[in-house]
């Protein structure tokens, strides 16, 4: 019919796709301290969250302790390094590694001998077995009083102000920045006599 305007169809606009964000993954991996001695320990502190998996040294672990970093203590014997292995919801994986440098004591010195008696000490000489020591301590075995230091590469020195005519037991240690090593062999003589 005329006069008529035939009414448009009205095509809807399709709606944008709905967008799931992906929740946000946080992780955080610490250690303190990063350096130790030698018997010494350091903690691991991790916070992950929004994650399907994580693995502390390919060991499963839990992510967080109640929103709090999960703690863990090692020790390692030697320069360790560690890896906090994640995998996200969508399968990907994210590896943090912290190396851990363990400063080594010395090897102990051995052979410990008393070369020469005098009246108020000893000439010794020994056997040393450590490439990184800083020096030597030679030490009354029986009161475990620090006689004397040597230095560095020594294989021998002399210890005086002793008294004279009595028995003395030394062991000698190396050390360095990490500790003392284990004893040497201990040792046994008198000094000489009291003129």
């Amino acid at each position: 019919p005329k006069g008529v305007t035939p009414t448009a169809t009205h095509t809807p606009t399709p709606a944008p796709p709905t967008f799931t964000p992906t929740p946000s993954v946080n992780i955080t991996f610490l250690a303190d301290p990063l350096v130790v001695n030698e018997g010494q320990c350091t903690t691991f502190s991790w916070l992950v969250t929004g994650v399907k998996a994580v693995y502390f040294n390919d060991e499963g672990v839990a992510g967080d302790d109640n929103g709090q970093p999960v703690t863990r203590e090692e020790c390692p014997t030697q320069t360790t390094t560690y890896t906090l292995r994640v995998i996200q919801q969508n399968d990907e994986e994210v590896i943090k590694k912290i190396t851990i440098k363990v400063k080594k004591k010395p090897k102990a010195p051995s052979d410990l001998t008393i070369d020469e008696r005098m009246q108020d000490g000893f000439r010794l000489s020994w056997t040393d077995n450590s490439t990184a020591e800083k020096g030597f301590r030679l030490y009354n075995a029986d009161t475990r009083e620090l006689l004397k230091t040597f230095g560095k590469d020594a294989e021998g020195g002399t210890i005086s102000g002793l008294a004279c005519g009595v028995t003395v037991r030394l062991y000698l240690v190396a050390y360095n920045d990490a500790g003392e090593s284990p004893p040497s062999n201990t040792v046994a003589e008198a000094t000489l006599g009291c003129s």
